[in-house]
């Protein structure tokens, strides 16, 4: 369904704002060491199950946006059924769940469906049936919100509302750009 917006979330997620940044480490991160968005810790608990034997830190420095993409494809985006998940979702949904193991579980109770943390029939069924879109995305960003503020991330990583923001804007510009247009 959604197949071609991959690359738009890729192109996000990449953006330097976003942690699209070679190697760096950033004080007080509980993440560690970061390439692209990839922690270390993340990066070497997946390689070897995409093929990458080589998981030493030389090796995860080494890595591009080019060479950790079809990581996040296979990762985060097959993860959460991107493919499936109605255009809009699937950014702001594998956004969220590429910083945060729990996006699907809080995401699925904010939409009222069984929160198993598994994107199936369910889930989608009740995302494809949405009369209103655009308002269940705000539920969506006001539930990622919610979190961040459970964290305790307001005031040590506000780079997270504000990317939560940038993804919710994203999301509803490709809701838009699937709305039947009116008959003038």
């Amino acid at each position: 369904m959604t197949a071609a917006n991959f690359q738009t979330f890729y192109d996000f997620i990449e953006q330097p704002d976003n942690d699209g940044q070679p190697f760096h480490i950033t004080e007080g991160d509980p993440g560690g060491a970061t390439v692209y968005g990839w922690t270390e810790v993340m990066w070497n608990r997946v390689a070897t199950l995409h093929g990458i034997q080589d998981v030493s830190l030389a090796a995860f420095k080494s890595q591009t946006k080019t060479t950790l993409q079809p990581l996040t494809r296979g990762q985060y985006w097959n993860g959460v059924q991107g493919d499936r998940l109605p255009p809009g979702f699937d950014v702001f949904w594998t956004d969220f769940q590429f910083g945060s193991g729990r996006a699907t579980k809080i995401l699925q109770a904010a939409l009222g469906t069984v929160a198993d943390g598994v994107v199936g029939s369910g889930t989608l069924a009740c995302i494809g049936t949405a009369v209103d879109k655009p308002k269940l995305m705000d539920r969506f960003l006001a539930a990622r919100l919610a979190y961040y503020d459970y964290c305790g991330f307001r005031q040590r990583w506000p780079g997270l509302y504000r990317r939560a923001r940038a993804s919710h804007a994203l999301g509803l510009s490709l809701i838009a750009a699937q709305a039947p247009k009116a008959m003038a």
